[in-house]
């Protein structure tokens, strides 16, 4: 497994909420998004779990795996590992 090219890109935040989605149009489900910002610009990563199929959906506005994965690592640096 090839591993990620800091040089490539920088992620200097990364910041997660919870939110309940609009019953409307997500019936049963539920969102994670983080907020990013790096040397590439800034964006967000959005997760959607559906409670009633637990099913998860992910809106990574076509970022490549890699930058994904390199944003969740950023995310959990900020998770105490008590």
């Amino acid at each position: 497994m090839e591993s990620i090219n800091k040089e490539k890109y920088e992620i200097y935040s990364a910041v997660g909420q919870m939110y309940k989605c609009n019953e409307e149009f997500y019936p049963n489900c539920i969102g994670f998004q983080i907020e990013w910002e790096a040397n590439l610009g800034f964006g967000q990563l959005t997760f959607i779990y559906d409670t009633k199929t637990k099913e998860w959906g992910c809106d990574s506005e076509c970022m490549s795996k890699e930058f994904c994965n390199a944003v969740l690592k950023k995310w959990l640096e900020n998770i105490p590992s008590d």
